[in-house]
């Protein structure tokens, strides 16, 4: 691919000055790239630890929840609740940022 990109500009003339300015160039967008899709798959990889994270929350929650009175047990599902909430916004926004790419 890189070399008939290269044959292409020689056919159109360039000087060898242009043509590695040119593929300097095409190499930045594309490292550009890789660098922009690395940072998404970490913040997937936040995401995915965030999730196994809350699960463990809400199993350790369970029996404690069953043995307190009606107001704290509200209290702490609102926590979680809210918690919960903060962390599917984050996907939400994640995947509607991460689409173009999918």
């Amino acid at each position: 691919m890189r070399l008939k990109l290269i044959e292409s500009m020689k056919n159109q003339r360039l000087t060898l000055a242009e043509i590695k300015g040119r593929m300097n160039a095409l190499e930045d967008v594309l490292q550009t790239k890789e660098d922009a899709q690395d940072s998404r798959v970490i913040n997937l990889q936040i995401l995915k630890e965030q999730f196994k994270q809350l699960e463990e929350q809400l199993v350790q929650l369970q029996p404690l929840i069953t043995n307190m009175e009606a107001g704290q047990a509200a209290m702490a599902s609102r926590q979680v609740l809210m918690k919960s909430m903060a962390l599917m916004q984050s996907l939400i926004m994640y995947l509607s940022e991460a689409a173009p790419f999918l």
